[in-house]
């Protein structure tokens, strides 16, 4: 048995585990006890200074009472571990609604699945069902860290559920639609007066979106992705592009960062007529920089960068060409980017492309996330269906009779 040592000091003995020496250590922190063994006495020393080591990284803090408190906490461990928009998303969260009453004051270990449906209905009349899903989910993630810091044993978020989202209804455009927005797209009357004078940069910024919309619209790629792309990853000869990267911004910087996830990463071929397109863009990206060495200088080779060269803000394009092009072509206001990815998988699954490639091509992780969201488009019909089991009755039916 270990002897008895000070709070925080910790005890070393042995244990006999199927016929072999275990060499063990336990530590008591404020009643709450911690217990590491192995079977060397140097693996076990490894251990504990590894344990150590995480203690005193992720400030560990028995003086922790409340939510707020350990929040603190948690925003300190994660802003070394998560992606910058994903820290910026939790940190938003948690000081708007987190540590405020009435979560915010109450004790970590008196906070009940009760007190949190209560806290998600109160919500409810002013935010959406998404939004406080992603709240409940922020508070589920840091009550889990505080099960793995030992402050609580179990997570009451996980027995506390949030209002019922309603799947949200996807806007599909015609094909006349989508004809219609690259039509006003290209030629560009949408955004400036006549009177008003265009520039070459203006020339070079209005035609470039053009042709990110355009791909856009014949590739199902996400913003991030089209406005990440570089030369470099573009076949236009074999017409395919290839997606490793994203345009990401946050409250730092913008940047270029990793895809939504590891499937993000593929190889998706365009149509022909696209490539073609992206041929006289190419040239006329091409012909912009040498007529303007000095300004424009596209160190990363991007299909669609700013009129200097460098990444696009998507908060300036967005404002400046989307939603003067949604008005002109009479698209609802809250028709977003987002949708022609919708209407790019919902067109393929309706002419009848395999589920499987259309994950693919979209970067899903699994199918069963393209069926999830992509389940209005598929038509009831069972026609197929009928028509198979009055073929088997057709055949069976003299062995019945």
């Amino acid at each position: 048995m270990p002897s008895r040592n000070p709070n925080g000091i910790g005890s070393f003995f042995t244990r006999t585990m199927r016929g072999k020496i275990r060499y063990c250590w336990v530590v008591s922190i404020n009643g709450k006890k911690k217990q590491f063994s192995a079977i060397s006495q140097a693996k076990l020393k490894q251990k504990i200074k590894e344990w150590q080591a995480h203690v005193q990284n992720t400030s560990f803090d028995a003086t922790v009472n409340t939510l707020s408190d350990f929040i603190e906490i948690f925003l300190t461990v994660k802003k070394t571990t998560l992606k910058q928009r994903t820290y910026d998303g939790y940190k938003s969260i948690c000081q708007n609604f987190l540590k405020k009453p009435p979560l915010g004051n109450k004790n970590l270990t008196g906070i009940k699945p009760m007190m949190i449906e209560e806290f998600l209905s109160s919500l409810a009349p002013n935010y959406s069902a998404s939004y406080i899903a992603d709240i409940r989910r922020c508070l589920h993630t840091i009550l889990n860290c505080a099960i793995q810091q030992e402050y609580i044993k179990v997570n009451p978020c996980s027995f506390a559920k949030g209002p019922r989202q309603q799947q949200k209804e996807i806007i599909m455009l015609s094909n006349e639609e989508i004809k219609n927005i690259l039509k006003v797209a290209r030629e560009g009357q949408y955004i400036f007066d006549k009177n008003f004078y265009e520039n070459d940069a203006i020339v070079l910024q209005k035609h470039g979106f053009y042709y990110a919309l355009l791909l856009t619209i014949f590739t199902g790629i996400r913003r991030g992705e089209c406005y990440g792309l570089t030369w470099n990853n573009v076949n236009l000869e074999e017409s395919w592009i290839k997606i490793i990267q994203c345009l990401t911004e946050d409250s730092t910087k913008r940047h270029l960062d990793e895809p939504k996830t590891p499937s993000s990463k593929r190889t998706i071929s365009i149509p022909y007529f696209v490539a073609e397109e992206l041929k006289i863009w190419q040239k006329e990206q091409q012909a912009y920089a040498d007529k303007y060495t000095n300004l424009y200088q596209n160190k990363l080779n991007l299909l669609f960068p700013n009129t200097f060269g460098n990444l696009m803000n998507l908060s300036n394009m967005n404002s400046r060409y989307w939603k003067k092009l949604k008005a002109a072509c009479g698209l609802p206001k809250n028709y977003n980017w987002h949708y022609l990815r919708h209407n790019h998988a919902s067109t393929l699954i309706k002419m009848g492309v395999p589920i499987t490639e259309i994950t693919r091509r979209l970067g899903h992780s699994s199918s069963a996330v393209t069926l999830k969201v992509y389940s209005h488009a598929f038509k009831n019909d069972d026609s197929a269906v009928i028509k198979a089991l009055e073929t088997m009755w057709d055949e069976g039916k003299n062995n019945v009779r």
